[in-house]
């Protein structure tokens, strides 16, 4: 079968939504539609409603499913009855739990037989030609369902598949190690954004690649300065300082991030006028900036919020004479590679985002990195400067040979022939045809 008019299976948790998870999906589904216009993809995510809404515009032909999703929560469900766990409690989980989930999994994909429901989608899943787990922080020992999800996904697609795992970050990694290397051992490509992963999975004896983080594709403006990936609102970007703060994965809570923030806006002679307060994932960002209003409303009047569905429609409102605050990885790219200055503000459990945030540090950005303490009295460091032109392209250039590594072009693609006008656009192929192709047979 022509790589043009293979099928392509993703992996990712998409829809939730999460501008960063969000962003990736949304990056690579842009470089698909330029390397494989004419492929049909199947985007495998947790949320495929909402994820269908945010991506519908991103390939000419994608499908979007939950079936590796729902089936690893049987499995997870299964796995926790079996030891006797609270499914609430995810650190619960020990390293014989992670080794039974995944293999619970994995037999699901086999034989949906419990859940015929997922019949269809297990088989479609077996007989991809590229099976693609999308990258992000989202396999470590935070989430055992994302485990048996990738566990799933390494042992999908047909006979002749390729696998890849691209963009990862994997800290931390400790009762999740075994499992994860072992279905990460099952792919062709295995690489990562940060340098703690990658040593992570060198002492597993893997050998990752690291080309950074996989929203470098969509960084790199091949896809022009619209939706998403476009500029932002002008009302928005005109402000001088942004915040991003988020209240998930805390080391304290909401009320002592949201003092400790106020001091350092305080510090940096941040008025309300003068703020965009950026959202990511809807209602969990809104937390600390509610904390903020409500306790020091004299000091936040007139500031600008930018919804995620603004930021979906419209991009994040960054200009380089920005002063950003982020304890969010994604806006720290992204806006210290169009040159805004910034501090990256850490506040998070077992250094979650400590070590994205100096992934972006190696990647050129001068932000220096402003940690919760328990005084809170440590000085609030100068904003530093963001990635230089270069670095970012050099940035955006990796990413960009990983694609082609992954879905490299074909010989009639690379031949310097005269252009030609393009076909006129095809029907989108239905179920039908799935269907058959899994039964023997395409039509």
């Amino acid at each position: 079968m022509s790589a043009k008019d293979s099928l392509i299976y993703l992996v990712a948790p998409a829809g939730h939504p999460n501008f960063g998870d969000e962003y990736i999906v949304a990056s690579w589904l842009r470089t698909l539609a330029e390397l494989r216009p004419d492929a049909r993809v199947i985007l495998d995510c947790h949320s495929p409603g909402r994820a269908s809404l945010l991506h519908h515009n991103h390939h000419p032909d994608l499908i979007v499913t939950n079936t590796f999703w729902d089936l690893a929560g049987h499995a997870y469900h299964a796995t926790a009855d079996h030891f006797g766990l609270d499914p609430a409690q995810l650190e619960g989980f020990h390293t014989e739990a992670y080794e039974y989930l995944a293999h619970t999994a994995q037999q699901l994909l086999f034989d949906a037989g419990p859940h015929p429901e997922h019949v269809t989608g297990t088989n479609i899943a077996r007989t991809a030609d590229a099976v693609h787990i999308l990258g992000g922080g989202w396999l470590n020992d935070f989430w055992p369902h994302n485990i048996a999800v990738c566990a799933m996904a390494s042992q999908a697609g047909a006979e002749h598949a390729r696998r890849f795992a691209t963009g990862q970050g994997v800290a931390p990694l400790e009762k999740a190690q075994a499992v994860l290397v072992d279905a990460l051992q099952r792919c062709d490509v295995v690489d990562v954004r940060d340098a703690a992963s990658r040593d992570l999975l060198q002492a597993a004896g893997l050998q990752p690649s690291m080309s950074g983080d996989d929203a470098w594709l969509g960084i790199n403006n091949r896809f022009g300065a619209e939706g998403v990936f476009g500029p932002g609102a002008d009302d928005a970007r005109e402000r001088p300082f942004v915040l991003c703060a988020q209240a998930d994965l805390l080391r304290s809570n909401a009320a002592d991030a949201a003092a400790w923030i106020h001091q350092g806006l305080q510090h940096y002679g941040v008025r309300g006028e003068d703020l965009s307060i950026i959202e990511c994932i809807p209602g969990i960002d809104g937390q600390i900036w509610r904390e903020l209003h409500q306790r020091w409303p004299e000091h936040y009047q007139g500031f600008r919020f930018v919804a995620f569905d603004e930021l979906w429609a419209f991009g994040v409102p960054v200009a380089s004479e920005q002063t950003w605050l982020s304890t969010r990885y994604h806006p720290h790219m992204i806006a210290a590679a169009a040159g805004a200055k910034g501090v990256a503000l850490e506040m998070h459990r077992q250094d979650y985002y400590a070590v994205k945030h100096e992934a972006v540090q190696s990647a050129g950005s001068s932000w220096p990195m402003a940690r919760l303490s328990a005084a809170q009295e440590d000085a609030w460091p100068q904003p530093g400067e963001g990635i230089g032109p270069d670095q970012a392209q050099q940035c955006r250039d990796a990413k960009w040979q990983l694609a082609r590594r992954c879905y490299p072009l074909e010989p009639e693609d690379q031949a310097d022939e005269p252009e030609q006008a393009s076909d006129p656009p095809r029907p989108a192929r239905g179920l039908g045809r799935l269907v058959a192709r899994v039964r023997g047979g395409d039509r």
